[in-house]
């Protein structure tokens, strides 16, 4: 370390230990039905390995819902505070079918509590 002295650090213990126990939220999402892609958005890192695409549904202000069943995830940005999903062929033929065709302002995303975690355990 070229002459730098390296002291030792004092090993201390917290006095108070509070466990993360706020669930994760989706904050916003994008849908580019041209790309068939999806983009989900978090407000904390989320664990990849309990991520489940078939728990995301989106739909129509009509109440049609059409689960990611056939879709998979694409990546992962560098934080895991978002996620791009790439929409099956299945899934994307459901979509274009829905009564109100899907725009910004009519778009809704449905997720089921099991389908992401943080990474400290807590469900969506």
């Amino acid at each position: 370390m070229a002459g730098n002295g390296v002291l030792p650090a004092a090993m201390i213990n917290a006095t108070v230990y509070v466990r993360d126990a706020t669930p994760p939220l989706v904050v916003a999402f994008d849908i580019d039905l041209s790309v068939r892609q999806a983009v989900v958005r978090f407000n904390e890192p989320i664990e990849v390995s309990r991520f489940t695409v078939a728990g995301f549904s989106f739909g129509d202000v009509n109440g049609s819902l059409i689960a990611l069943d056939d879709s998979s995830v694409a990546a992962w940005d560098a934080l895991w505070m978002a996620v791009t999903i790439n929409i099956g062929m299945e899934n994307f033929a459901s979509l274009k079918l829905l009564a109100a065709p899907l725009a910004a302002n009519n778009t809704l995303m449905a997720v089921t509590a099991s389908a992401f975690y943080d990474v400290a355990g807590n469900a969506a």
